[in-house]
C-alpha cells in the first residue's frame, strides 16, 4: 500500500511539474486558445426540446454552419423530441425551429433557425492529422457554452458505426456537449462532438465534418424543394396532405412530420391533414402525439371514421380490447377507404378472437 502511494505521490509531483513548465512557456499559446474561443463561441447554440415518450427536457448543442440560420447538431439530439428550441450564448431562447433533416447513419441533423444572427463557421477542408490540436465547445451536464481542448488521438470505425470514419479525441465530450463542433486551432470545424465511451477514460468521438457537409446539402435541397414543390403561400390543404403521405411512404419521416408542423400552422382543423399528422406521428412511435392528434379530430368531428380507425388500431396494441372493439365499429359504420376499413375489421377479428367471441 506505501509502495503505491509513493509512486501516486511521484506521479503526481511529475504532473505539476510539467504544467509549471508550459506555464512559463506558452502563455501565448493559452492566449491564443482565449482570442479564438471568444470569436467561435457565439457561433455555438444550446439545442433544447421536449422528449415526447416522458415530458422531460432535453439537451444538446449545435453551431451555425454553410450561413446564418443553419444550426448542425447531431440526430439522436432531436430524435423523439418535440417543440425543438434553440437558446443562443446571450440568452436569447429561438422557438422557430425547423428540423430539415436528420440522418441517424451519420449522427447529424439540420435545424434552420428563424432569428438567428451568429455567423456561421468555416469547415475545414481536410480531415486533422493523428495529434492535432483541437477545441470543444458545448453544455457537458448544463454547464454552458464550456470550450475544452485535447488532440486528435486516432481515427477509427466503431461496432456501432462501422460506416464512419470517427475522429477520436481526448478534447472531453459529455452529455449536453453532443451536437457540439470540434475545431482545430484555425477555428475551422473539422468534426461534430458525437459520442463518448463511457467505460474508458477521456475516449471521445466526432463525426468528421466531410460527413456532415453531405447531410447539409441534403436538407438544404429539400428546403428549396418546399419553396418550389409545395404551394408557396401553403393554401391547399389537399395538396399539402397528398406532399405529407408521400414522404412518409418513402420513410422520409423528418421531411413528413416538418411539412405537416407547416401546414397544421395555417390549417390547424383540416381533417385530412390531420390525419396525415397521426399517421406521421405513428410511424415515428411517437404515441402522445398520436393521442392528441386523434383526440383532436374527434373534436371536430365525433365520427371522423379515419380517426376513430386509428384509435381502434392503437387502444387493440395496447391491450385495451373492449374499447378497441366499440370503436372499431363505429369507425366503419362512419364509412372508410377500402385499406382503412381492413384494418379496422383486422382489429375486430383480433380482438374478438382473443375474447373468445369469434
Amino acid at each position: 500500500m506505501q509502495r503505491g502511494s509513493i509512486r501516486a505521490a511521484a506521479c503526481g509531483l511529475s504532473v505539476l511539474a510539467g504544467m509549471a513548465s508550459v506555464a512559463v512557456a506558452a502563455p501565448v499559446a493559452r492566449e491564443d486558445l482565449s482570442v479564438l474561443s471568444a470569436r467561435v463561441r457565439p457561433s455555438v447554440v444550446e439545442v433544447l426540446g421536449t422528449v415526447d415518450a416522458t415530458g422531460e427536457t432535453s439537451y444538446g448543442t449545435g453551431f451555425v454552419l454553410r450561413e446564418r440560420g443553419l444550426v448542425v447538431t447531431n440526430a439522436h439530439v432531436v430524435r423523439g423530441v418535440s417543440q425543438v428550441m434553440v437558446r443562443t450564448i446571450d440568452g436569447a431562447l429561438l422557438a422557430s425551429v425547423d428540423v430539415l433533416e436528420a440522418d441517424p447513419d451519420v449522427d447529424v441533423a439540420v435545424l434552420r433557425v428563424t432569428g438567428l444572427a451568429a455567423p456561421p463557421l468555416e469547415a475545414a477542408l481536410d480531415a486533422p492529422d493523428v495529434g492535432t490540436r483541437v477545441l470543444a465547445i458545448g453544455h457537458p451536464r448544463g454547464y454552458e457554452f464550456t470550450v475544452s481542448d485535447g488532440i486528435v488521438s486516432a481515427r477509427r470505425s466503431l461496432d456501432s458505426h462501422p460506416d464512419l470514419d470517427l475522429i477520436q479525441t481526448t478534447a472531453p465530450i459529455s452529455p449536453g456537449s453532443s451536437g457540439g463542433p470540434l475545431l482545430d486551432l484555425a477555428g475551422r470545424v473539422v468534426g461534430i462532438c458525437s459520442m463518448t465511451l463511457m467505460e474508458g477514460q477521456n475516449i471521445n468521438f466526432a463525426v468528421p465534418v466531410q460527413q456532415v457537409l453531405p447531410v447539409v446539402d441534403r436538407a438544404l435541397g429539400f428546403e428549396r424543394a418546399l419553396e418550389a414543390d409545395t404551394p408557396s403561400n401553403l393554401a391547399d390543404p389537399g395538396a399539402l396532405a397528398a406532399w405529407i403521405r408521400r414522404y412518409r411512404e418513402r420513410g422520409q419521416l423528418v421531411r413528413a412530420g416538418e411539412l405537416t408542423r407547416r401546414a397544421l400552422a395555417r390549417h390547424p382543423r383540416n381533417l385530412a391533414l390531420l390525419t396525415e399528422a397521426a399517421e406521421v406521428a405513428w410511424a415515428r412511435d411517437s404515441l402522445p402525439e398520436l393521442e392528441a392528434f386523434v383526440r383532436q379530430m374527434v373534436r371536430i368531428d365525433p365520427d371522423f371514421g379515419p380517426a376513430l380507425q386509428l384509435e381502434a388500431v392503437h387502444l387493440a396494441e395496447t391491450g385495451r380490447c373492449e374499447q378497441a372493439i366499440g370503436v372499431a365499429k363505429r369507425a366503419l359504420m362512419a364509412g372508410l377507404e377500402a385499406p382503412r376499413a381492413a384494418a379496422a375489421h383486422a382489429v375486430l377479428a383480433d380482438c374478438l378472437a382473443r375474447a373468445g367471441r369469434a
